[in-house]
């Protein structure tokens, strides 16, 4: 726990010196403090120098101005007409679903990403803050959380349903990736690469939008400790739509790319 602290200790005032024009410190002296004072000095001095500054408003403003915040609004493709919608309530979708969903959760939206009946959906229901702090102050740990988080909004109204396969690569476009580097894959947009291996061989899955895809490339990936390296200098031997990507309930995630 230690560790942590002085990690984000260290952090912080680095953070401070690109944050705080105004702070009447010499940066170069203190990143040279930084280096060579001992550990239990570091929590010392960074308090000394910030002991009259708001550290977390401008901690807060750095990450604003690094990673602003996406604006949570149902995307203009889904369907709100109760009436055109094929389920209503998520308790609805769990019945006729093979496997449980993906779910995120904020103050304003419950979303809940499913395949069924041979369609990947996203549905959004509405939230509030106190639906967040029950779902928040379950047990983890809990063999039943999962459906005890369903509970807390399982036979709320649907709001949206949404079919994602209308954001998938075409045919056309997967073929002409075939060729392509890994470091290319990258490039163009795909996200968060990782190394299977099944009775097939290897492969390569990786999201794009609200859609992972399965590469098979067609030089050999070695195997899980040094396949990363290969694998941005391999070229794609095929590629097919894999299932649900991990960003799937962010709402202002559709199609991927760059």
């Amino acid at each position: 726990m230690k560790k942590w602290i002085v990690l984000l200790a260290a952090a912080a005032a680095v953070l401070m010196m690109s944050a705080c024009a105004n702070l009447n410190v010499d940066q170069e002296k203190l990143q040279e403090m930084l280096q060579n004072v001992d550990q239990e000095k570091l929590q010392e001095i960074v308090g000394k120098l910030t002991e009259n500054i708001d550290i977390s408003g401008i901690l807060q403003q750095y990450m604003d101005s690094q990673f602003p915040t996406k604006e949570e609004t149902i995307p203009e493709e889904a369907v709100t007409d109760p009436e055109k919608m094929h389920f209503h309530t998520i308790r609805e979708v769990q019945e006729a679903e093979e496997e449980r969903g993906q779910v995120g959760h904020n103050d304003k939206y419950i979303v809940y990403v499913t395949e069924c009946d041979d369609t990947i959906y996203r549905f959004v229901v509405e939230s509030s803050k106190e639906i967040s702090e029950e779902i928040e102050a379950l047990d983890f740990h809990d063999d039943d959380y999962m459906e005890k988080v369903y509970a807390t909004f399982n036979d709320l109204p649907i709001v949206s349903e949404e079919n994602l396969l209308l954001y998938a690569m075409d045919e056309e476009e997967m073929e002409a990736l075939v060729g392509k580097t890994g470091q290319e894959l990258l490039d163009a947009g795909f996200e968060s690469p990782g190394y299977n291996e099944d009775e097939n061989g290897q492969w390569v899955g990786m999201d794009f939008g609200v859609l992972s895809y399965r590469f098979i490339m067609n030089e050999d990936l070695g195997d899980s400790e040094v396949w990363e390296a290969i694998f941005k200098k391999a070229t794609v031997k095929s590629v097919e739509m894999d299932g649900i990507s991990g960003w799937a309930t962010d709402l202002s995630v559709t199609r991927g790319g760059k």
